[in-house]
């Protein structure tokens, strides 16, 4: 399974954000089940406007299609995204 990095950047509604971000950390916790949620979390110097994932997904398509049913994507709430491989050459993340 290939690994991608995923960031966000979020619309500028707190109370919004707040009010869907149970339901997403919901959706957060399947993905983690299945596999596929490897990381996820704010990027702190962005002041809640963007976050980063660490997804694994077979296909960049496919870490799209999967990561279209995040209750802030089908809200509005996230204004760009990007994804892109990522293939780790040292650290914890690499295998043997």
């Amino acid at each position: 399974m290939t690994v991608f990095v995923v960031t966000y950047t979020y619309v500028s509604q707190p109370q919004e954000l707040a009010r869907l971000r149970p339901e997403r950390h919901a959706f957060f916790g399947r993905l983690q089940q299945d596999g596929s949620l490897l990381a996820s979390g704010q990027l702190i110097d962005s002041d809640l406007g963007h976050g980063m994932l660490m997804v694994a997904a077979p296909s960049a398509e496919r870490a799209a299609a999967t990561l279209d049913a995040d209750p802030f994507v089908q809200a509005g709430l996230v204004t760009r995204r990007s994804i892109s491989e990522w293939n780790p050459t040292a650290g914890a993340w690499v295998a043997g």
